[in-house]
């Protein structure tokens, strides 16, 4: 009676208010078993029968299941933090099966003092300030004797004078959110360690059900056990559901009329009074049977709507409740949100996804460019080797050397010059369009000027190999691109149509206007080149380049400038060529600003 006065004074002492702030959710579910308990209970002693008897002993049973199986910690304890009360749960960590053994021992006698400690210390100080801890997050163990994260409230108990004489204390376990939110950190982590998480979850759900079939404590400590689960809130977040054994709605908690937006009698007018009628899981009925075979809990996902309509996944425990003949007479179902670990998986999927992807490409661009500057450094080395030979062959025999031959030294190490200046050039503009520090400065100017700026630097190539350059471009006719850009293209790709070109050949240089565009060509009847060299030319892993007709080497990297100035100039390059015959490079660009 001592402890039952001790329940009534914390009726007054505390508000449902305070309750509901302080205690937090978890606390909520049991206050309502301990109300439900209560009237069962008094209505037992005013109809007390053998028949009434049986019928409360069974509605307890089914209240007890729930409260000592549920996956919180929930325990009272006095001014010497000696426990005086505790579920299941907080006797199976601890090491005992039932919890009465608990009763007048403290946490020294169970966990190591770096765990026990640190619970005395908050409990001895909650005790001696009289204001609750809530919701701390600390270090306990699991059922498996494994460190977990748990959040822990606990509430002082005080008496009709205000003088503290215990606390109650519930823990939830949140390593599973903890293990979401490293998970969502560490974000290129794999998902095989949040299908771990889901799990470790799975099982905790799967043992609370297994738990749930045990038996019940003796009918005469009935009304000392609910009077202290009185104080415990009648809410959690989980939806619990209590169903006859054909699987009937008989009871709701709160969180179910949250999730769906109304109670127990609109809900079952709505969607049927049966699970096999409102469960979202198609296969419901193979599930219940299989319970019914088995005689053992089933989990499972699914997903659902909630009352506005989002998208939630739910992982679902079905616990049958057998009798002393080992038949089905209820069944409890236990839902559990896990939309915030589904959405996690999701992400930590794309994310792996992009990562991999990005890595493939970034493999191929720096397999491409270091084969690309191998290429560069092979053929920048011909030319300087050239005119280092020769000027050294001039230094050291300059007097000795006819005016014929160092006049032939002299245009060697010019062309050789030129050659590598050019090579420079070209690598510097691709630098540039890689780095997307190419200024660009599109406007409308005259062709015929440009081309005939381009023809002036080529002409003594060109007279060398006896080449004609012809160009063939109209005064009127203008173009809207960037002029050093364009000078660039139209540059590389006439150098190489003079190097691909025989001794009496001819280039020639032609425009027109046709529709909204202007098309320039660029023709030779020099070597050509076979389709398959077509269709590599303008690819940086591809990129090669063939002699000259007079041995002048290369790279190919100025056709893969000038692809990158064109498509900044929202043009186009199209190649025809036939081998033996020549080539006709064609440039497409638009007339005005697009």
């Amino acid at each position: 009676m001592e402890m039952a006065n001790m329940i009534t004074i914390l009726s007054y002492t505390l508000s449902v208010n305070v309750i509901l702030t302080e205690i937090g959710i978890g606390l909520l579910i049991a206050g309502l078993l301990a109300w439900i308990y209560i009237s069962q209970f008094r209505r037992l002693k005013k109809r007390f029968s053998s028949q009434n008897l049986t019928a409360a002993f069974k509605e307890k049973q089914l209240l007890e299941q729930l409260f000592n199986n549920m996956p919180d910690r929930i325990y009272f304890k006095d001014r010497e933090s000696r426990f005086i009360l505790a579920n299941k749960y907080v006797s199976r960590v601890m090491g005992e099966e039932d919890p009465k053994k608990l009763i007048g021992k403290t946490d020294f006698e169970f966990y190591d003092k770096k765990y026990a400690q640190g619970f005395f210390d908050d409990e001895q100080r909650i005790m001696k300030e009289g204001k609750p801890m809530i919701s701390k997050e600390e270090k306990g163990l699991n059922l498996d004797g494994g460190e977990v994260f748990v959040s822990t409230t606990k509430i002082p108990i005080k008496d009709r004078s205000g003088k503290v004489i215990g606390i109650i204390g519930i823990g939830r376990d949140i390593t599973p959110q903890k293990q979401a939110e490293e998970e969502l950190h560490r974000k290129s982590e794999s998902l095989r360690e949040t299908n771990v998480l889901l799990e470790e979850r799975q099982e905790e759900i799967q043992q609370m059900a297994e738990e749930l079939n045990t038996q019940a404590e003796n009918l005469k400590k009935i009304n000392l056990e609910l009077e202290r689960l009185s104080l415990v809130a009648s809410n959690t977040e989980n939806t619990v559901v209590i169903m006859d054994g054909n699987g009937n709605f008989e009871w709701v908690n709160e969180g179910f009329e949250r999730r769906y937006g109304s109670e127990l009698g609109q809900f079952t007018k709505e969607n049927g009074p049966n699970l096999r009628d409102n469960s979202s899981n198609s296969n419901i009925s193979a599930i219940l049977n299989q319970i019914y075979i088995t005689k053992k809990p089933y989990t499972y996902n699914s997903k659902s709507r909630d009352r506005e309509g989002n998208e939630i996944w739910s992982q679902t425990n079905i616990s049958p409740i057998l009798d002393e003949n080992k038949e089905i007479t209820n069944l409890i179902l236990i839902d559990s949100d896990i939309t915030d670990l589904k959405e996690a998986e999701s992400k930590i999927r794309k994310q792996n996804v992009e990562i991999e992807k990005q890595a493939r490409e970034l493999e191929k661009t720096n397999a491409t460019k270091d084969r690309l500057f191998s290429i560069i450094a092979h053929d920048l080395k011909n030319p300087f080797h050239s005119i280092m030979g020769f000027t050294d062959l001039l230094l050291t025999k300059q007097h000795e050397i006819e005016a014929d031959k160092l006049q032939e030294f002299l245009e060697m190490i010019s062309s050789s010059t030129h050659s590598a200046y050019q090579l420079l050039e070209n690598l510097l503009e691709w630098a540039r369009t890689q780095t997307d520090s190419t200024k660009f400065s599109p406007s409308t100017f005259p062709l015929k000027e440009l081309v005939a700026e381009i023809i002036s630097l080529l002409e003594l190539h060109a007279s060398n190999k006896n080449i004609m350059l012809e160009e063939n471009i109209g005064e009127g006719l203008e173009v809207y691109a960037d002029r050093n850009m364009l000078h660039t293209v139209i540059r590389n790709i006439a150098s190489n149509a003079v190097k691909y070109t025989g001794e009496n050949g001819k280039v020639t240089l032609s425009a027109e206007s046709g529709g909204d565009s202007t098309v320039i060509s660029i023709r030779d009847n020099g070597i050509g080149m076979p389709e398959s060299r077509i269709n590599t030319l303008f690819q940086l892993d591809e990129v090669n380049s063939t002699a000259g007709t007079s041995g002048e080497t290369g790279t190919g990297l100025g056709l893969i400038v000038s692809w990158e100035f064109m498509k900044k100039n929202k043009g186009s390059i199209d190649v025809v060529s036939t081998p033996g015959k020549g080539s006709e490079f064609i440039l497409k660009l638009p007339h005005h600003k697009a």
